[in-house]
C-alpha cells in the first residue's frame, strides 16, 4: 500500500504508533471515500436497470398491440 511500511520494513526498522495511526486514518478514509463512490454508482446501475425494464415491458406491450 502507498504510504503503507511493509511487515519487512516494520520488523526491521520498528515503527512509531502515532505516524502509523496517523497513516492508517488516512488509508481508512480513502478507503471509506472509495467505498462511498461504488455505492453511488451501484444505486445509478440499478435505476437504469429499473429503466430498461420498464422500457423493455413497454415494448413488449406495444409488440402485442
Amino acid at each position: 500500500m502507498i504510504n503503507i511500511p511493509s511487515a519487512e520494513e516494520v520488523e526491521a526498522n520498528g515503527i512509531e504508533l502515532g505516524e502509523m495511526n496517523k497513516l492508517l486514518l488516512v488509508k481508512i478514509e480513502d478507503l471509506m471515500l472509495y467505498v462511498l463512490e461504488q455505492e453511488k454508482k451501484l444505486r445509478e446501475i440499478d435505476e437504469l436497470k429499473k429503466r430498461m425494464a420498464k422500457m423493455e415491458n413497454y415494448i413488449k406491450k406495444d409488440k402485442n398491440n
